[in-house]
């Protein structure tokens, strides 16, 4: 009939940025993080997933999975290629924004100086007018 209400434990904190820092430093350089997208750990993977394949399945199974790996091969430098063209492409934008933000900033400053010459020129016109007008 009464049922117990069940309270669900707190979620530790999110690590911050010196303890992501500290772990990062502190992993070895074989941690799968590093390795896991590298050329030669995909390399070696399609090794020994031949050489463990090919004694236990016909040949058509093991080259689809040596063609497998070499696409996972292909798509990891086809990332790698996309993400550095982003980063380009990212610098670039930013680069553009500064540029067009001073850009603005010496448009503001000549339309500021063409108005100046502007009511200069009105005002010597005025001047020039009323000396022809009272003469």
């Amino acid at each position: 009939m009464f049922t117990k209400k069940h309270t669900l434990p707190t979620s530790p904190q999110p690590p911050t940025l010196e303890n992501i820092h500290n772990d990062v430093q502190n992993a070895p350089d074989n941690d799968v993080v590093f390795t896991f997208f590298s050329a030669e750990s995909v390399n070696e993977d399609a090794d020994s997933f031949l050489s463990n394949t090919t004694s236990n399945c016909d040949d058509d199974d093991a080259e689809a999975s040596a063609d497998s790996i070499i696409n996972k091969s292909a798509d990891v430098e086809l990332l790698y290629s996309k993400v550095i063209s982003f980063l380009e492409t990212n610098k670039k934008l930013r680069d553009s924004q500064v540029e067009l933000k001073e850009l603005g900033v010496t448009l503001a400053s000549h339309k500021h100086g063409l108005a100046e010459s502007i009511n200069e020129l009105k005002l010597s016109l005025e001047t020039i007018q009323s000396k022809m007008c009272s003469d």
